[in-house]
């Protein structure tokens, strides 16, 4: 197995992970291929330590290598966080209403397909840290046609979850089954507590 992750660099608002799995059998699997961006699974466990490394989905493709006995197959996937890119953003029925950005940060985590922890800053946000609050994400609400939708058609799920990366100073990154939001330059000034998203 191996593993990569892409950014931007260290501030990006999302690190995403690839991963090629090779596959040593002599059964057909001709089921592990889809057409779409959730159609098989792929989870990555560390036994020995019982936990979960990757979580993600098979990148979609047409299955065109020949079987053969032992055959060696590999496999790509991109975690579920990338998936996003194909899912339009759709939290309520209209684009008028309000919402807590903790509760856009899990509808999106949840339509990544992930079902582990949210883990977010405490007293986090490099915009204005002079806010009180336990929780920023939970605190602040946002109007829904200001930001997630561009003249009248909503953007993707992955851009909605850049664009409280980008206002917030946050940097996404899954690891295994669970969502990390970390701010590097709070940590650095600031030693900001992390907590799950409950």
């Amino acid at each position: 197995m191996i593993t990569q992750n892409s950014s931007d660099g260290l501030f990006s608002p999302i690190k995403s992970r690839s991963c090629t799995v090779t596959i040593v059998s002599n059964e057909p699997y001709f089921d592990m291929y889809s057409g779409t961006s959730h159609g098989t699974s792929l989870v990555v466990n560390n036994l020995s330590k019982g936990e979960c490394i990757f979580f993600g989905y098979v990148t979609p493709c047409e299955y065109n290598q020949p079987y053969q006995y032992l055959n060696q197959i590999e496999i790509e996937a991109v975690d579920a966080i990338s998936t996003l890119q194909d899912f339009k953003y759709s939290y309520t029925s209209s684009s008028e209403a309000f919402n807590h950005i903790a509760s856009i940060i899990k509808k999106l985590v949840s339509v990544a397909g992930y079902s582990g922890k949210i883990l977010v800053p405490q007293y986090g946000c490099m915009m204005k840290k002079s806010w009180d609050y336990e929780y920023i994400p939970t605190a602040m609400e946002v109007l829904n046609d200001d930001i997630f939708y561009d003249k009248g058609e909503p953007i993707s799920c992955y851009e909605v979850l850049e664009e409280i990366c980008n206002f917030y100073g946050f940097t996404c990154i899954p690891y295994g089954n669970d969502v990390f939001f970390v701010d590097y330059e709070g940590v650095a000034k600031y030693g900001i507590n992390y907590s799950w998203l409950t």
